[in-house]
Formats: structure tokens, sequence, C-alpha cells
């Protein structure tokens, strides 16, 4: 039976990994990008080398590790992460010149290659970053606000470098003329969706904080991360395996990132002995604590934990 947890909270998002060595490389990858979008970086960071090491053929995480090295400035390194993405030979060859847009298939992932574009300027590799840039904006079209990012790049890459065979003015006035807010926009490359994992478990997903008492909350900058989880024991529950049941809960988390207290706010369980596996499970959960001023702190979360029944074997999906 499949379970998906909802975090009702101002900043999390989801996660699926269990530290004692029971990870998926789906689950590493989705805990690394909230890590590392809550500006845990060093945490965030060696999550997505995990998952890159535990399953190297998954494209979302070679994709989130080479958006993070970008962001982390290892340029070199994010690279030939992009490399692998677009594909190695094909990637030699749109740099070199001797390949266009027209080579590029349609299943090539075009985040990848304005990544290596952006990798390739900072390296001092302006030749190469150019025509990357250009075959990038020309792959998902010249007039559309993603090809402003690619000209607003040239433009940056020309005036740094004082490149005589460019132009900053022109494709400044190129990416205005497309965007005129561009300067406002993440010119980075975006870490990959995560509803896109395909054997995600469980999802969390953000809403709101649930203080307790209302007023007794401090102003957070992190709340808290789930990290480690087991599932509710549902072998006691009467109701049949074909219903899906929600369960509300308000948990206690705290400095440690234990959970101290359980309260079931709603619950469509058949009986009390869900609400007892519930909390039982509850109780065993760990987060990352809070965070207040740079210390940890506990923190009321509420989570909306919904089981899902497992498909039918004969069910096909697409």
């Amino acid at each position: 039976m499949a379970i998906l947890l909802v975090l009702i909270a101002t900043a999390p998002a989801p996660c699926a990994t269990d530290p004692t060595g029971d990870a998926t490389a789906e689950g590493l990858v989705a805990r690394g990008v909230r890590l590392f979008r809550s500006h845990k970086t060093r945490q965030g960071l060696a999550d997505l080398e995990a998952a890159v090491a535990l399953d190297p053929e998954l494209p979302e995480a070679r994709a989130a590790l080479a958006a993070a090295l970008l962001r982390g400035g290892m340029f070199e390194r994010a690279g030939l992460g992009f490399e692998r993405a677009v594909g190695e030979e094909l990637a030699l060859r749109l740099a070199a010149g001797s390949a266009g847009a027209s080579d590029v298939h349609a299943d090539v992932d075009r985040q990848a290659l304005y990544g290596l574009a952006i990798c390739r300027a900072e390296l001092g590799f302006h030749r190469e970053a150019d025509r990357l840039y250009r075959i990038y904006a020309d792959l998902v079209g010249v007039t559309e606000p993603a090809a402003a990012k690619a000209y607003y790049r040239l433009a940056e890459m020309f005036e740094a470098s004082d490149i005589p065979w460019g132009s900053a003015a022109a494709e400044m006035a190129k990416a205005h003329a497309i965007d005129p807010a561009i300067e406002t926009r993440e010119l980075l490359v975006s870490f990959p969706p995560l509803a896109s994992l395909p054997r995600f478990e469980p999802y969390t997903w953000p809403i709101e904080l649930s203080p307790d008492p209302p007023d007794s909350m401090p102003q957070f900058d992190d709340l808290p991360v789930l990290l480690s989880w087991i599932e509710p024991d549902h072998s006691t529950d009467t109701r049949p395996s074909t219903v899906a049941t929600t369960t509300m809960v308000d948990l206690l988390v705290d400095h440690a990132g234990r959970v101290s207290d359980v309260r079931i706010v709603e619950s469509q369980g058949s009986d009390c002995s869900a609400d007892v596996s519930m909390t039982v499970a509850a109780m065993q959960w760990i987060f990352e604590p809070a965070v207040v001023d740079d210390d940890p702190a506990p923190a009321w979360i509420r989570l909306s934990v919904i089981h899902r029944p497992d498909p039918p074997a004969s069910t096909e999906f697409p």
C-alpha cells in the first residue's frame, strides 16, 4: 500500500529517504533539492551526489546534481554533468560548431544544453558558449522567454569579457524585447520537477504552519524537514484494501528532530487501531529540526497522511 504525506507548513518539500541505508535515489533527489532550496547547500549537495551514486541512470538525479553544482560555482564538474545529459559526442559537436539545432533530437534535455553553455562561458570558452546559447535559443524558440535568458547571458558574457566579435547591447536589447523584466528572473538552470520522480514516497506539499497555541511559535528561518520515516501498520485496518484513507496529524518536532507529541486531528480509519498505528509510527519519524536564529528549535507541523491502495496487478499505466 502506498502512502502520501502532505506536510502543512510554509517551506518543507518532498522526502523519501532513510539515512540508515534504506534510501532511494528518488528520495535522495527530493531531499537534496529541498535542502538546497533552503540554503543548506552542503547537505543538499551530499544527498544529490549520493543519489547519482545510487542510481547513475536516473535522469532527475544527474540533472539535479548538475544544477546544484552550477549554483555552487563548480562549473567544470557541472559542465561534465550537463555534457552527459546532452550526450557527450553531441555536446562536443555542438560546441565545436560541427552540429546545429537540427541535429538535436526532441528528447535531448534543453535545460542541460543551457547549463552547458553557462559553464563554458564561465570557464572562458566564449566561442563555444556563444554557439551553445544560440542553439538553445533556436530550440526553445527565439521569441520565447526561455530564449531571453540566453540572450541576457550572452550580453553579460560579451560585456564582462570585452569580446570584439559580439555586441552586448544587441543581445541585451533582444532579451528585453522578449522579457522586459528579465533582470529579476532566475537565470540559472532549474531543478527537475520533483513530481516527475517515478517512485517517490512519501510526498509532502507545503501549505501552512500549525502553531499550538497559535501565538506561541517564533519566526522560523527553516521549518522541520522529514529525514526518516516508517509507514504505519495497516494490518489491523478492517476497511477494504482498495479504499484510500486520510489521517491528519499534528506533530511537535523537538530541537533534536524527534517527534515528542502526536495529535490526531482528523482520521478516516475504520477504528481507533488505525490512529494508534499512526501515533506509534509518527513517534519514530526523524526530522531535521526547525531553525530560529541559526539554532534548532521545536515546532508544530501538520501532516495529511494519505494511505493509497496499490493498483491492481493487471492495471497498465502509460
